[in-house]
């Protein structure tokens, strides 16, 4: 799960793990989640919909890994939606 701060406000944004057989698999997440939640931005979501659009994108992505090359993994644009599978919830304190 991911921490996330808005406005003073904490939530959680959680989705389900992904089994992976090496962590070169998971090599690029942080900068696919950003990509992800700044083109929901761009496209102009607001920042929750941005958030679970980017973390499901990031999880279908890592779940769809492909080998290019030795020990080289990539991450796609995922054909499966998941965003059914990510929930953003706020925590009941302030920071």
């Amino acid at each position: 799960s991911d921490a996330v701060c808005v406005k003073g406000e904490i939530y959680t944004l959680k989705s389900p793990s992904v089994e992976l057989d090496t962590n070169a698999e998971s090599h690029g997440c942080g900068c696919t989640l950003s990509a992800a939640l700044t083109a929901g931005f761009a496209m102009g979501m607001d920042w929750k919909n941005s958030l679970i659009d980017a973390k499901a994108f990031t999880l279908g992505s890592m779940r769809e890994t492909a080998m290019i090359g030795n020990d080289i993994f990539a991450m796609y644009p995922p054909t499966e939606d998941c965003r059914h599978e990510v929930n953003l919830s706020a925590n009941s304190r302030k920071k």
